[in-house]
């Protein structure tokens, strides 16, 4: 199954929630819905471009805090910008 194909069909599923996300939530919204993000390939939505690994990882961490997976965005958010499950920590 192609990413055009599906991704539709979740970001109108994410669109179509009875509530807005809560500021702090204590679960997934859709469980099958962030399984169906973490499958997205990378590779494949970054289509050879320069910047298109880590803005399809942006994309995918956006996608996970619609559907309210903060730990998923998180390690996504720190591949991003290198600093994988380290940014949690950093001192401020």
């Amino acid at each position: 199954m192609s990413n055009e194909k599906v991704q539709p069909t979740l970001i109108e599923q994410l669109m179509n929630r009875n509530s807005l996300s809560p500021l702090t939530p204590n679960h997934v919204w859709h469980p099958s819905l962030d399984e169906e993000i973490a499958s997205f390939s990378e590779i494949l939505l970054a289509d050879g471009r320069p910047d298109g690994v880590q803005s399809a990882q942006a994309w995918k961490a956006a996608l996970h805090l619609w559907n309210d997976s903060l730990d998923a965005a998180h390690e996504l958010f720190g591949d991003v910008y290198g600093l994988g499950a380290a940014w949690n920590y950093a001192p401020t």
